[in-house]
């Protein structure tokens, strides 16, 4: 912190405070800063601070402070009776205390009198055995209780006397509990009478039931406490969301399913989805799923709008017939096969992201308002089915890694440029701009042998394109379509882990001449492991509405050689540069000699320091 900074006393705007070692920069400057208002991060509250400097401190005398985070470097003991005179003032809304050392909270952070307090996290206190009354705080929403590394119980000290406790509160997180293993129930009516979202994660030995009181949550997650008892399950009836992994159900016929609009089940094991097939009547309310496998039934016609799909190893077989609503199908990991009846066509399906190994059976899935696609990693698969081609006029986003279809899109030279043939690319199927005319987005990584665009050029409608991992296009950059794209906003180029394998083409002069729109706006290159000299005159020429310019690990780039024609665009706004010495070097000796060059910039960040 800047020293004699507690000179200022008309300071109303001071959102952190790192308390130093030094006598212009400890806590007790904080004093004479009466007028500052709304947050306030203090950190550091080490040994550098005592009680009586954080007395000094004044906090209670602070009425404008909505928002308190106080953060300790590790802690003893000790902290306890700094926190205890770091009491905020009572109109505090929100409320953080991090790294806390000491076994015990002070008194005051249960105390009623914070009428207007909504929010308090309290995580990493790892020596902490005992919560302070929080149920006293009538007005908290939210809680957050994390990584209590020692804490073993938490006891009906925890909810306070008197009035039914924690009457407000709406959300509760318990999260990181380690040797945590019970919950005691106040069992009192309208305790957590206004509670909607309930979630208990990484809590290994937690044992014994959900609190009873918190009988109407909206939103359930469980997620790593295996030894929790879910047979109180039964009593959330007006659930709407619920998620539970790593978990034992049992007895099954206790979970309620109906009403419910999302479902997140990550283990097959949890048995919830055998239970979901044996219902007699489907849960039509469901909107939102995640399953580790799909279910094998084509019996019932599911309302889902959502399905996640975590598969892990063995092929998984979707019956795509009973989900005639869907609108986003995202599969990861695993096999999937693919199959329903012929003339199929989900009519709302909008999104499909696919990754992993995919198998279409017979003529595929028509999708006719398809605007998204996303296929990574499905190397095995040659070609979308033909029904399937066809049906893509509509597509918006395109996003593909190690995908093979894309040789159906894409015209290719018969031979790269170690004059070695590839028989198979002589023949492109189809070209791009007009199997995807509508297409906005693309994204492209990983192709060794991709060596140019389509014939036609790409689609003119593109406003973002991102290249990654494609070496020999790399190698061409120079002869991309780039002109033609008259709607293009975002480029990124991604260079190429194996263009080592080139020493001969190892310069790349980048946008020698008017190659680039007009209409670019963000421009952003990463991981060229070769030379490369940037045409900086070309950028202040063609792009005249670049306002970000991104440049990462490119650490033998360089702008040209000429002094005179190193130009930064004045349109530009941001410009962020990192792992490229040579640039970086650059730009520190314009910040010194020459300002006037880039004093038009909004943000500047080189090396990871802002300027």
């Amino acid at each position: 912190m800047p020293r004699g900074i507690g000179s200022l006393s008309g300071l109303q705007t001071l959102t952190a405070f790192v308390v130093g070692k030094g006598s212009g920069t400890g806590i007790r400057e904080l004093r004479e800063l009466q007028q500052i208002q709304g947050r306030l991060y203090i950190s550091q509250l080490n040994g550098n601070v005592s009680p009586f400097d954080a007395l000094k401190a004044n906090l209670v005398g602070k009425p404008g402070l909505s928002e308190l985070v106080l953060e300790w470097g590790g802690g003893s003991e000790d902290a306890k009776d700094v926190l205890h005179v770091l009491m905020p003032y009572k109109n505090l809304r929100r409320l953080g205390i991090k790294n806390y050392g000491a076994r015990k909270f002070p008194d005051w952070l249960g105390n009623g009198a914070f009428q207007v307090l909504k929010i308090l996290h309290l995580s990493n206190c790892p020596n902490c055995l005992h919560l302070p009354p929080l149920g006293q705080l009538l007005t908290l929403q939210h809680l957050s209780i994390s990584h209590f590394d020692k804490m073993e119980t938490i006891g009906l000290e925890f909810y306070a006397q008197g009035s039914p406790p924690f009457k407000s509160l709406i959300t509760l997180r318990i999260k990181e509990m380690s040797k945590w293993r019970e919950l005691k129930d106040l069992e009192l009516p309208g305790t957590f009478a206004s509670l909607e979202e309930l979630y208990l994660v990484r809590c290994p030995q937690l044992i014994g039931d959900l609190p009873r009181g918190a009988s109407m949550p909206k939103r359930l997650e469980i997620d790593d406490c295996p030894k929790l008892d879910l047979a109180s399950l039964v009593n959330f009836s007006g659930l709407l969301s619920l998620k539970l992994a790593r978990v034992n159900i049992e007895p099954l016929d206790l979970v309620p399913l109906q009403g419910l609009e999302e479902l997140d089940v990550l283990h097959p094991t949890a048995g919830l989805l055998p239970l979901c097939l044996q219902l007699d009547v489907p849960i039509t309310s469901l909107k939102t799923a995640c399953f580790s496998s799909p279910p094998e039934t084509e019996d019932n016609r599911w309302s889902l709008h959502y399905l996640h799909i975590k598969g892990e190893g063995d092929s998984l077989h979707f019956p795509i017939t009973s989900f005639p609503q869907l609108n986003y199908l995202d599969f990861k990991s695993g096999l999937l096969d693919w199959h329903g009846g012929n003339g199929l066509c989900l009519e709302r399906l909008y999104d499909l992201a696919i990754y992993g190994t995919l198998h279409f059976r017979e003529e595929g899935l028509c999708a006719c308002k398809l605007t998204t696609l996303v296929i990574h990693g499905s190397d095995s698969l040659e070609a979308l089915p033909k029904r399937m081609r066809s049906t893509l006029t509509s597509l918006r986003l395109l996003s593909v890694d190690e995908f093979n279809e894309l040789v159906r899109w894409f015209a290719y030279k018969p031979y790269n440029t170690q004059n070695q043939k590839l028989p198979e690319l002589e023949v492109a199927a189809e070209r791009m701009h007009s199997s995807l005319a509508s297409l906005q987005s693309l994204s492209i990584k990983g192709y060794n042998k991709l060596e140019s665009f389509p014939e036609g050029g790409l689609p003119a409608s593109l406003r973002t394109l991102c290249i990654k991992d494609c070496p020999w296009l790399l190698m061409n950059l120079n002869n991309w379509p780039l002109r033609s794209l008259v709607s293009l906003e975002h480029l990124e180029i991604g260079g190429a882990s194996n263009v080592h394998l080139f020493p001969e083409r190892d310069l790349l002069h980048l946008f020698p001449e008017r190659d680039l729109p007009t209409t670019l706006t963000h421009l952003c290159l990463k991981n060229f492991p070769f030379r490369v000299i940037l045409n900086s005159s070309e950028l202040q020429r063609s792009c005249s509405q670049l306002e970000e310019l991104k440049i990462s690990y490119c650490k033998e780039a360089k702008f040209e050689a000429e002094e005179h024609k190193r130009e930064i665009p004045r349109s530009l706004c941001s410009l962020e540069i990192y792992g490229s010495p040579l640039l970086e070097e650059w730009i520190r000796r314009e910040l010194e000699r020459n300002p006037s060059k880039i004093s038009h910039l909004c943000r500047i960040n080189i090396g990871g320091r802002e300027f």
